[in-house]
């Protein structure tokens, strides 16, 4: 029902009622078009009945009643505003409160006129030193400590005391008091000396003067306490470096390992002096001792490694040698089949008795006979010297056919051909072609780096391609080939390295062919020819592979390959 008009029908019975009584009323709504009865009032978003009061302007409502605040309320303790107090309780009559602005708190009720009350444990507090403290020193009794000056200094009054307690008041020996005197200075008449127990008798220490030492006299006794007063051997003599020998002397001894045995001299001089060495024995170390060398069981080696060439001389005469010795040549070596010198032929021989000769020869004075197929050098015909080809057939003898002859140069039946038609190529190795296709996104594209060919040139190039891609590649990836004349200004910008290629910049680089994937089944290969897109071979080339297989290739770097061939 759209907006419709309502009529409201008030029945009232009309009498005097009082200003706030109860009125009770039957309210009717019916379609003022129609005057049917209609049990939805309102319009058509609200279904409320809309009633206005008219009188009485304020209407009695029992029950509670939710109100929502519009504009500022003002709430109160009391019926008329601001005087009536709030009454505000803590726990048993207190409540916290917070501090706003300075408080003064103080021990007494004036102000700075109570001092604080602070303790400590047992009425004690610990307190900590701020700048320079005096302290007095006492004893345990309570006495001040004194002291006395000593110079600069202050040092503590003491007394020393024995296990008693009485006060020690002197101090040293009897019969010596101590004394000081400077080095060199007489000896004092009276002072403490250092002394020696001597048979129980307190004796003092003497000393000599031995050049510029002073030392304190000793006394060297055996072990029966007796004084040594000489000391055994006799006859050494001393004599100074470069002084004349003495007349006598001591000899000196070796042990022979039980016995006392003097050393042997010999004179080496060999002619009217004399001069005479100890001898000596030449001996080798060893297990359990020494051995003598120098013997005919045990010669003198001059080289103790073996391996110096010694020098050899025969004297004069002749050295006996055995087994092959092996010469070096020096000079000329004149070498002859006899004793005397160009006198006897040498033997010749060649497999059965034959060998081959060279020089020239004349049939009619030098009859020569071939037996069997012989290699023969060809070098005149008719006496005049042969002509050989040139290429690859340098050294073959070359044919020429006059141009007023009337020969023919013919094949004979069957499949025989003059030369070979065209070019044989040959193959190079495999050469890779780097480029880093792991992962390379779908509909990305990535170039290879350059192949530089401006110093070493093929006449053309197969290529072969290997790649995989990965479940949902099923699509081809397009092989194109960008290029560059000798220098670094290639084709749609490539940069000639290994690297990301922008796949809308490709316009110019000519396609070679596609590769198509199979769902990651397996590594997938193709092979095109350079020549299928160029007919002269360019200096600088390399490739741009554009993934258009519907997925990203394989992560591992092994399923990416890519060679060439080169072709000549």
């Amino acid at each position: 029902m759209t907006m419709k008009r309502l009529v409201l029908v008030l029945c009232l019975v009309l009498a005097a009622v009082p200003a706030r009584a109860q009125i009770t009323a039957t309210i009717r709504a019916t379609d003022a078009s129609t005057g049917a009865d209609v049990q939805r009032v309102g319009d058509d978003t609200n279904d409320s009945l809309r009633v206005t009061i008219a009188s009485p302007t304020t209407m009695p409502v029992s029950g509670t009643v939710a109100s929502t605040q519009s504009g500022t309320w003002t709430v109160q303790p009391g019926n008329t505003a601001n005087t009536t107090a709030w009454l505000v309780t803590g726990l048993g009559g207190t409540f916290p409160s917070t501090q706003s602005g300075t408080w003064t708190v103080q021990p007494g009720n004036t102000q700075n006129s109570t001092a604080w009350l602070v303790t400590g444990l047992g009425g004690t507090f610990p307190a900590t030193q701020s700048g320079t403290w005096s302290t007095r020193t006492q004893d345990g009794s309570g006495n001040a400590i004194t002291s006395a000056a000593r110079g600069s200094e202050r040092a503590l009054t003491v007394q020393i005391v024995d296990a008693s307690g009485a006060q020690v008041t002197s101090f040293g020996g009897a019969g010596s008091n101590a004394a000081a005197s400077a080095t060199g200075s007489a000896v004092p008449s009276s002072a403490s000396y250092t002394g020696l127990n001597v048979s129980g008798t307190h004796r003092g220490w003497t000393g000599l003067s031995l050049g510029s030492q002073f030392a304190g006299t000793v006394a060297i006794v055996d072990g029966s306490g007796n004084q040594v007063t000489s000391f055994g051997g006799s006859g050494g003599t001393a004599s100074n470096f470069t002084s004349a020998v003495p007349a006598t002397g001591t000899a000196v001894g070796f042990s022979d390992g039980t016995n006392m045995q003097a050393a042997r001299v010999f004179d080496a001089d060999t002619g009217a002096g004399t001069q005479y060495v100890q001898g000596v024995s030449l001996r080798a170390s060893g297990s359990g001792g020494s051995t003598e060398i120098g013997t005919a069981a045990a010669p003198v080696r001059t080289d103790p490694t073996g391996t110096t060439a010694q020098p050899v001389t025969d004297n004069g005469g002749s050295l006996t040698v055995d087994g092959t010795v092996a010469a070096t040549q020096s000079g000329a070596w004149t070498v002859q089949p006899g004793n005397t010198a160009n006198t006897t032929a040498w033997l010749v021989t060649g497999t059965g008795g034959t060998f081959p000769v060279t020089g020239t020869f004349w049939q009619a004075t030098q009859p020569v006979s071939i037996s069997g197929n012989q290699a023969v050098n060809l070098a005149q015909v008719a006496g005049a010297s042969t002509a050989t080809g040139s290429g690859t057939a340098s050294g073959a003898l070359r044919v020429e056919l006059p141009t007023n002859g009337t020969g023919v140069v013919g094949l004979n039946a069957g499949t025989n051909n003059v030369g070979l038609v065209g070019r044989q190529p040959t193959y190079g190795s495999k050469t890779t072609i780097t480029w880093t296709g792991t992962s390379l996104g779908s509909t990305s594209a990535r170039e290879s780096t350059v192949i530089n060919w401006t110093s070493t040139r093929c006449a053309d190039a197969r290529i072969r391609i290997q790649s995989k891609g990965q479940a949902s590649g099923t699509n081809f990836v397009d092989w194109y080939v960008y290029t560059a004349l000798g220098d670094t200004t290639y084709t749609d910008a490539a940069t000639g390295t290994d690297a990301a290629f922008t796949a809308a910049n490709r316009f110019n680089s000519r396609y070679l062919g596609s590769l198509k994937m199979n769902a990651a089944t397996s590594a997938v290969q193709a092979e095109f020819q350079l020549s299928d897109i160029f007919g002269s071979m360019p200096d600088k080339w390399g490739l741009i592979g554009i993934n258009n297989s519907g997925a990203a290739l394989s992560a591992t770097a092994g399923d990416h390959v890519l060679e060439y061939q080169c072709v000549n």
